[in-house]
């Protein structure tokens, strides 16, 4: 694993599985490992244990937030796409869902939003439904095949004419942002993260699973 500090990068030596939960929190990472929970201090890169008593809240707190958010979610989504079979509604997620479980925090983006997403796939539209307010379209420019969120709004993956996947962030009542494009396979971007004004991809490849980062993002 590598993390980046001030003034280069920081080599931290022990290895986990690829589906550790994972989480950032006070300049910190969190994983598990078989022994149970583990810190790693982005200073020192030193490992040690987390022994914060979660007495399992976390998970309490998260079986009864996450039905209430894809009731919402659904209902908002369904005055505006009644046929939702084409409908690619805006998800927490596994990864978040479990990091948060496993260490707590705040609840996943996806919940904490003040909007609700989703994506009519053969129109190309993603739509916001505020929870107060009036909802709105945003044109994608092409097919949307992956939706996540992030702090202010979400991130979707868009295949394009040509071969072209491009990223695009589009924030609460704001108009979309390009992320950067590259050319391949759509169906091959398993997830996709935003760091700062950089989008990073979780890439399906023959052989095994790669991250990249997008450069050179442009208007959409």
């Amino acid at each position: 694993m590598r993390l980046k500090k001030d003034h280069g990068v920081l080599e931290v030596r022990p290895v986990f599985r690829p589906d550790t939960p994972i989480a950032i929190r006070n300049r910190a990472v969190l994983l598990l490992d078989p022994s149970g929970r583990c810190c790693i201090v982005t200073e020192e890169g030193e490992s040690r244990p987390d022994l914060r008593p979660l007495c399992g809240l976390p998970a309490l707190r998260l079986r009864h937030a996450l039905p209430r958010f894809t009731e919402a979610r659904d209902a908002a989504l369904a005055r505006l796409v009644p046929n939702d079979a084409d409908l690619l509604p805006l998800d927490p997620g596994y990864d978040a869902c479990a990091a948060y479980e496993a260490f707590g925090g705040p609840l996943p983006a996806a919940l904490r939003l003040r909007s609700f997403w989703g994506c009519d796939v053969p129109r190309g539209l993603l739509h916001e439904v505020p929870k107060r307010g009036a909802p709105r379209n945003v044109a994608l420019g092409g097919r949307p095949v992956w939706l996540g969120a992030t702090e202010p709004g979400v991130l979707v993956v868009v295949a394009r004419a040509d071969n072209e996947v491009a990223v695009l962030a589009v924030d609460e009542g704001r108009p979309a942002r390009s992320l950067g494009a590259f050319r391949g396979r759509a169906d091959d971007v398993l997830a996709a993260l935003r760091v700062g004004g950089e989008a990073w991809l979780h890439l399906a490849a023959p052989l095994g699973d790669i991250v990249v980062a997008l450069e050179g993002a442009a208007g959409a």
